[in-house]
């Protein structure tokens, strides 16, 4: 008797949530008298462009005539090498890593000392795993509805009542996603002040640029690149750490030659503030950007070898961003002021943020 499946991944599935196989009518799938029973399943997957097919193998205990078994770890080691950099924040079109994986399980048992394995079952719909994950919560709420969850997603969890403010001629990215063509980013450059209607249907509202606005591109909950516009609260502070050293000297009556010290650090930290917002946008600062683990912060623009600008080439600088407050407030009922959520933007390379040897 062959095990049975009571659930397999759907064809859309996102690889820090949960992807579960659910497997029916284990225990009567041994032959009777055997021993040391197990469920091999195995998880064979290749990534989008890459061609190499990986392989990654469970051993689940058939401890009971129904098991589950979340296959998410092994969809998350086929992408762990997919990296994003700089080089993606600009561009036109933006497809995204997924892979397009099967699923195999067999019985494997042991009798009179010798091992020995049942027929191969084949689970192959074109399922395609992508990075990112749907939170607790938005599970929870969508309980029922899992089969067609991708068409419920923005790939942003921007809350869609209220305006984002974007600097004028800075992008901004949209995501539609498929079960065949994955997700796929697309810019869509803000190039004059006003309100512009994006392909998801949300708004956004361009305004110059005084020098006070910072662009933020950050690697969102669910794998993808999103966009934010921080305002900067004029502070700018450098980590320095310092170690000193006594020096040693040959014995002599003259005075010790003094001390050393070791530096380390030099990066620069930015003061910035997601501005006043509502309530939808204050959780969305907290909850959202605060917690990204990628960010880059536009700050500058690259210069040629005879110290002419590119305007067209911008620095985008690694960053991390810390929030002021570990407890960050979203909203106070007691309090009448306005929400917003202050953080900080520690520069992930050292040099000064003002000053250059270019010229």
């Amino acid at each position: 008797m062959n095990i049975g499946a009571d659930s397999f991944p759907k064809e859309f599935n996102m690889v820090g949530s949960p992807v579960v196989l659910v497997l029916s009518d284990v225990l009567s799938s041994f032959p009777v008298g055997s021993t040391f029973r197990q469920v091999e399943i195995t998880v064979t997957g290749v990534v989008e462009g890459e061609g190499e097919t990986q392989s990654y193998v469970y051993l689940v205990d058939a401890s009971s005539d129904r098991l589950n078994v979340d296959i998410a770890s092994a969809l998350r080691s086929m992408l762990f090498n997919i990296g994003y950099g700089s080089t993606w924040l600009d561009r036109d079109v933006i497809n995204y890593p997924s892979v397009t994986f099967r699923v195999d399980y067999r019985t494997k048992y042991m009798v009179d000392g010798e091992i020995y394995y049942g027929e191969s079952q084949l689970y192959n719909a074109g399922c395609r795993a992508v990075p990112g994950r749907i939170s607790e919560m938005d599970r929870l709420r969508i309980n029922g509805h899992v089969a067609d969850y991708y068409n419920l997603l923005r790939f942003t969890t921007k809350p869609s009542d209220g305006i984002e403010i974007v600097p004028v001629g800075e992008n901004v990215v949209t995501h539609s996603v498929g079960k065949l063509s994955g997700v796929v980013g697309q810019t869509y450059k803000v190039d004059v002040a006003g309100v512009h209607s994006l392909a998801d249907g949300r708004k956004v509202y361009g305004v110059v640029d005084d020098g006070t606005l910072f662009s933020l591109r950050f690697l969102n909950s669910m794998g993808v690149l999103d966009t934010a516009t921080a305002i900067c609260k004029e502070a700018l502070s450098y980590s320095v750490q310092t170690e000193g050293y006594n020096l040693t000297t040959a014995p002599s009556n003259r005075l010790p030659s003094g001390m050393e010290a070791l530096k380390s650090g030099g990066r620069g930290k930015l003061a910035l503030s997601s501005g006043f917002v509502n309530r939808q946008w204050a959780d969305w600062w907290a909850e959202e950007v605060m917690r990204t683990t990628k960010c880059w912060i536009k700050y500058g623009y690259q210069y040629s070898t005879n110290g002419n600008k590119y305007d067209d080439l911008p620095l985008w600088l690694p960053c991390i961003l810390t929030p002021k407050d570990e407890d960050i407030v979203v909203y106070d009922r007691s309090s009448q002021g306005l929400c917003y959520v202050e953080f900080e933007a520690e520069i992930g390379i050292e040099g000064s943020l003002l000053r250059t040897v270019i010229h």
